[in-house]
């Protein structure tokens, strides 16, 4: 932090200056305070500047590698010193993999079952639904293969529909399904945050990849912390969204 307000005092003018200290101090006290170092907190913290001055002073600082732009947080962070482009390597791995494998997904959310609480409150008996992600795509082989997990009676089947694909659309395939086949140890849905759990997903699944297939992070400590920070908030944003 520091070695970055050096850096910030020669390079800049008085606001690159408050700006780098602001997001060094939220950064030290962030566990406690609950405060991001974005945009609309880092406008406040800078007196007699508009919010367009505080962007265009914290693109500077990005360029000058005085801080860094953590995307998945949209907010910033004081630089440590990687060559790394995280940011590049996880856009790469997205256009790699296209559509995220959600065998993948499944065990990286760890999805826990559903128990019929007052069912075994009332009676004593342990009943419960496992749950599991499904493409629309095989939605109908499993209506028609999917059996349930050994100990549960049922599934429920998170459908998730291609980007391309209107919701009110999946929805009324899935609904055509359900009454075609009468399964009743599945039950489907297809949720309204959709588009969202794809895109977290590609993003985890892009992480996951890079964090094991770019061997130029082994010797790269502040980059692999930076990915590692990255997986976190990215899988728990994802496990809220489910």
């Amino acid at each position: 932090a520091v070695e970055a307000v050096e850096r910030a005092t020669a390079k800049g003018t008085s606001i690159h200056i408050e700006l780098t200290k602001c997001v060094a101090l939220i950064e030290m006290f962030r566990s406690g305070s609950g405060l991001l170092p974005e945009l609309p907190v880092l406008s406040v913290c800078i007196q007699g500047a508009g919010a367009s001055e505080v962007s265009a002073a914290l693109k500077d600082l990005v360029n000058w590698k005085i801080l860094i732009e953590r995307k998945h947080l949209d907010a910033y962070g004081v630089f440590a010193g990687s060559d790394f482009d995280i940011e590049a390597a996880v856009i790469q791995a997205r256009t790699e993999i296209g559509t995220p494998d959600l065998q993948v997904l499944s065990a990286l959310t760890d999805l826990q079952p559903i128990l019929a609480k007052r069912l075994y409150h009332e009676t004593g008996t342990m009943r419960w639904f496992s749950r599991k992600i499904s493409r629309l795509e095989m939605m109908q082989y499993d209506y028609e293969n999917l059996k349930p997990v050994p100990g549960s009676v049922g599934t429920f089947v998170l459908c998730l529909p291609d980007l391309a694909t209107p919701l009110n659309k999946a929805r009324a395939e899935i609904k055509k399904l359900s009454a075609d086949y009468k399964n009743k140890s599945l039950i489907a849905g297809v949720p309204d945050n959709a588009e969202r759990i794809a895109e977290l997903s590609l993003e985890l699944v892009a992480c996951e990849h890079v964090f094991k297939t770019r061997t130029e992070l082994d010797g790269d400590s502040v980059a692999r912390k930076e990915l590692m920070a990255r997986l976190t908030t990215v899988r728990s944003s994802l496990e809220d969204e489910l």
